[in-house]
């Protein structure tokens, strides 16, 4: 059985499906989620923190979605140091990306990948095909009921910020899984037995730490770190036209 340690943050929205055209939380969960130098991840990796960083919109049926973003721990970052200084870099993360404001360029690189995977796609089974087209229709026009899901249509700037001022300390809900924490879970949950620990608010002193952050302090922690925005991807494909084979004398 895989020994799972996580460190999540969640924030919770007004139900996202009905922005299917614009697609807000993509804008968080491209940027947040980059691997490469100056992100996220790189630093949590650089200071032995995260082996790996994912974040992700799950929508309530019509009643809500959250945005999660979820960390995942090494062996040696579950003492409570560690996971107060996740919660620094995360948080300092987050408010660089506000600071920064929209660009324009993130949101063009983003429809295009979009574009991108939804027309080279792998092939998927009759059956599954089937059971997401019968799901989507519940909630797309029935004409875009094959890539609503999938494309962005009308990247909205504004709406991409509004998701970004939503992700504060004061929001968020906090979930921590290790076995590491087993001896402080006081209840069992009735179904598989699980053992957890409920409480209604975030650590103080974390929670103070994770505010300074955002009053201000999020700057030397970014220059510190390194924390910046992607590079523009380069290697991003324009024009995917068929071209004629070479001759072969």
């Amino acid at each position: 059985v895989k020994d799972t340690r996580q460190l999540r943050l969640a924030w919770l929205l007004p139900w996202q499906v009905q922005r299917w055209r614009t697609k807000p939380t993509a804008y968080a969960a491209y940027l947040i989620g980059h691997e490469g130098h100056g992100s996220l991840l790189s630093a949590l990796k650089a200071r032995g923190l995260a082996q790996g960083v994912s974040i992700s919109c799950f929508d309530f049926h019509g009643v809500a979605s959250t945005l999660e973003l979820t960390v995942d721990l090494t062996s040696s970052s579950t003492a409570e140091a560690a996971l107060a200084e996740i919660g620094e870099l995360a948080f300092a993360y987050i408010c660089l990306l506000r600071s920064l404001g929209p660009q324009s360029w993130v949101l063009d690189e983003m429809a295009q990948r979009q574009s991108l995977d939804f027309s080279f796609q792998y092939d998927t089974t009759n059956y599954n095909l089937a059971q997401d087209l019968a799901c989507n229709l519940h909630y797309y026009p029935a004409k875009e009921v094959i890539a609503a899901d999938h494309l962005l249509y009308d990247p909205d700037p504004q709406e991409s910020m509004g998701i970004l001022d939503v992700m504060t300390v004061r929001s968020a809900r906090l979930w921590l899984i290790s076995k590491d924490f087993a001896s402080r879970c006081t209840s069992t949950e009735p179904w598989y037995g699980g053992r957890f620990l409920k409480h209604r608010s975030i650590n103080p002193g974390w929670q103070a730490k994770w505010e300074d952050v955002e009053s201000g302090h999020w700057r030397a922690i970014a220059e510190r770190h390194g924390l910046r925005l992607p590079h523009k991807n380069s290697f991003m494909p324009s024009d995917l036209s068929l071209r004629a084979a070479p001759s072969i004398s």
